[in-house]
């Protein structure tokens, strides 16, 4: 388990990091776009600006200054005229500041002649980023705004505290206080994600380092415990199969030979009175190693293994038996045993049957053989297994059609073959309220086995409620864990000194 925890883990890597490299992408052209957008809007507010043509009058300092107060995070706002200088400022009113050649050739290359540059202010002692916009006069305007805005533009969708991250505005670098790291060094550490600006001379750089990535991968590691999980129960289940895949047929005979196999017995109930009508006879197999194995698993591998008639012969030899031994327990009951498919097509069964049982009606009017309604016969096998119901029946066997309502053959079955009993299959008996969709339905197979003469028994019967609802509508005859479930020989015994007819209520003991 350890190795598929590890080999998870380091197989997930290249996932990680692809994983990685996709959000980063999304979030640095996110980024990118809010700086876009922030310089934007900022310029659309300088833009009226430009049209007033001011000489930097009183009248137009406050106005500059009105601009500065609804504008977000411009702390100082100054006129350009054409030569290239700003001339008046909303912190000092009139002056003269030269703009920089650098950003004067800048100028005609951007959309919308517009520009940025980050650089000292003629009124500070720190850089400061600025935005700068040209009418169509040549005259025009900046903004002076905190270089830490671009940090505040670039952190506020940025999920990652710890990623280093610079901005470079015309040819220069910014990057955050808490990211501070040596950029030219780094560069040479670790991965670089660039994101360009089309519009302006604008760039963002992610600096992926070890220790980012390692942070990541921590946060990460989650999907790996939880592959890993899922892989390791994949690996248990498929060496569980594949162990019991192997042993199960070498020690199947073993099992038969060994009596590893047992029957129980589940009690078939009439509540109206006082003892149990009948058992059915079940095989359960308790294997030393693997323990309890379902019938659903042996009785396909008996079958491959062509070991089926054994199984039959099994439980019959025990249905035999105690009969026998328990003459008086059987008075006025019976015992019911499952026939499979094979057997049905084995045209030898019923004489074999037949003749385990020594042709003697004292044992086989206590014997019920039930057919279940799921199996799927061509016309051909149709016609054999007709032929051995009516041998079977011919000496002395009742027969009954088991989980009715749930296959394809059962109408047809029925039809064909005169069944003593029919047992409704319990998915019938499970949905068995008031409102249920299977009422219709069920009401419709217990007219048609009343109509056919048939004893009806209702399997997967749960709860007082389902005992009831049956009884009323005249089925009763019950089986399920509401009155006993499937138990040993000698369990049966002593369940049978303590059982208790069922209490009903008043509307079903009028009924009944």
């Amino acid at each position: 388990m350890v190795v598929i925890y590890l080999l998870t883990f380091f197989l997930s890597l290249p996932f990680y990091f692809w994983k990685l490299h996709a959000e980063l992408s999304i979030l640095g052209e996110d980024a990118l776009s809010r700086i876009n957008s922030f310089v934007d809007n900022t310029a659309a507010s300088l833009q009226p600006l430009l049209m007033d043509n001011m000489a930097c009058t009183p009248g137009d300092v406050g106005a500059l200054r009105k601009t500065v107060f609804l504008s977000y995070r411009v702390k100082e706002i100054g006129l350009i005229n054409q030569d290239n200088r700003v001339y008046c400022t909303s912190n000092l009113g009139r002056t003269s500041i030269r703009i920089f050649p650098s950003t004067i050739a800048r100028w005609p290359e951007t959309a919308g002649s517009r520009t940025l540059s980050l650089t000292r202010a003629k009124t500070g002692k720190t850089q400061s980023f600025f935005i700068y916009l040209r009418g169509q006069d040549g005259m025009g305007a900046n903004a002076l705004i905190p270089p830490d805005v671009l940090t505040e533009l670039v952190g506020k969708g940025l999920q990652f505290d710890n990623l280093p991250f610079v901005v470079t505005v015309a040819g220069k670098p910014h990057q955050s206080a808490h990211n501070s790291i040596d950029v030219n060094e780094a560069r040479h550490q670790v991965s670089v994600l660039n994101f360009s600006s089309p519009q302006y001379p604008l760039e963002l750089e992610f600096l992926v380092t070890p220790r980012f990535k390692l942070h990541y991968l921590i946060e990460q590691y989650w999907i790996s415990i939880l592959l890993g999980s899922v892989f390791s129960l994949i690996y248990a289940y498929a060496s569980h199969r594949r162990v019991l895949r192997q042993s199960l047929p070498a020690t199947f005979e073993w099992a038969l030979k060994n009596r590893e196999l047992e029957v129980y017995f589940q009690p078939i109930v009439d509540p109206r009175i006082d003892k149990p009508l009948g058992f059915e006879l079940l095989l359960r197999w308790q294997h030393p190693v693997h323990g309890m194995i379902s019938p659903l698993i042996f009785i396909p591998l008996a079958e491959q293994l062509g070991k089926i008639s054994a199984l039959t012969d099994f439980v019959l030899d025990t249905a035999i038996d105690f009969i026998r031994d328990n003459e008086a327990l059987m008075e006025s009951r019976y015992l019911s045993v499952n026939i499979s498919r094979h057997s049905l097509l084995d045209h030898e069964f019923a004489d074999r049957i037949c003749q385990r049982c020594n042709n003697d009606r004292m044992i086989t009017q206590y014997l019920l053989l039930e057919v279940t309604e799921e199996l799927a016969f061509s016309e051909s096998e149709m016609v054999t297994v007709i032929a051995q119901l009516n041998r079977l029946q011919a000496c002395g066997f009742r027969i009954a059609v088991d989980d009715f309502g749930t296959g394809y053959s059962g109408l047809d079955l029925i039809r064909r073959f005169p069944f003593d009993v029919v047992k409704i299959d319990k998915v019938f008996i499970k949905e068995l309220v008031e409102e249920g969709t299977a009422i219709p339905l069920l009401d419709s197979m217990i007219g048609l086995a009343r109509r056919l003469d048939m004893s009806i028994i209702a399997e997967g019967v749960e709860t007082v409620q389902q005992a009831e609802s049956l009884l009323l509508r005249g089925v009763n005859y019950h089986q399920g864990f509401y009155y006993a479930k499937p138990m040993p020989q000698q369990t049966l015994l002593e369940w049978l000194k303590t059982f208790k007819r069922p209490t009903l209520s008043e509307e079903v003991e009028l009924v009944s």
